[in-house]
């Protein structure tokens, strides 16, 4: 894997123990996965399984990645098929292998997110869909806080690596091929 062990040791860490909590900026992401476009979904950074529940529970069949052992075990205990994988690699999935992806709150923590992008250019299939979102940070109390000396990196997850606005990300979207269909926004 390309990720260094203190990364690695972090998201480990995370699910030794615990349960997800269901958070609103995931269920909001959720409801926005197209349900006429097929049913295979690839959840990306699937942690241990809570968004992927959730489309299993709509009729979608799941399989996910994360880079965390632990997460995938508890994702496997949960009867969902995941790998473990570093998805600033290749993929190990064929050409068109699904109809959506899934990818809620991670390509912020990547060093060149545009290469994650065109691997999901490669394995959806056409007339498929990506669903991605990231935390706003161009969000007013961010901006606020910058007013006072704090930064993104104060106050945003501790491995994020990239800050994204609405009009970046789709930038970002535009470059690696993307014609988004919709655009949704919290804060």
């Amino acid at each position: 894997m390309n990720k260094t062990p203190s990364y690695t040791a972090f998201y480990d860490s995370k699910y030794a123990e615990g349960e997800e909590i269901p958070r609103t900026s995931k269920i909001y992401t959720l409801e926005s996965v197209p349900g006429d476009i097929g049913k295979s979904v690839l959840d990306v950074g699937c942690g241990a399984g809570l968004n992927s529940q959730w489309l299993a529970d709509r009729g979608f069949g799941v399989q996910g990645l994360d880079i965390s052992e632990n997460a995938i075990k508890r994702y496997t205990e949960r009867g969902f098929e995941g790998r473990v994988a570093d998805i600033e690699q290749r993929l190990d999935y064929t050409d068109s292998s699904f109809d959506i992806v899934f990818c809620s709150e991670v390509i912020e923590h990547l060093v060149q997110p545009s290469d994650l992008l065109d691997e999901f250019c490669r394995i959806i299939r056409p007339g498929g869909a990506v669903v991605i979102s990231v935390p706003n940070s161009a969000f007013w109390l961010y901006r606020l806080f910058a007013v006072f000396g704090v930064t993104l990196s104060d106050v945003q997850h501790p491995m994020h690596l990239r800050f994204f606005s609405k009009k970046s990300l789709g930038k970002l979207l535009i470059e690696a091929g993307f014609r988004p269909r919709q655009s949704l926004g919290r804060n």
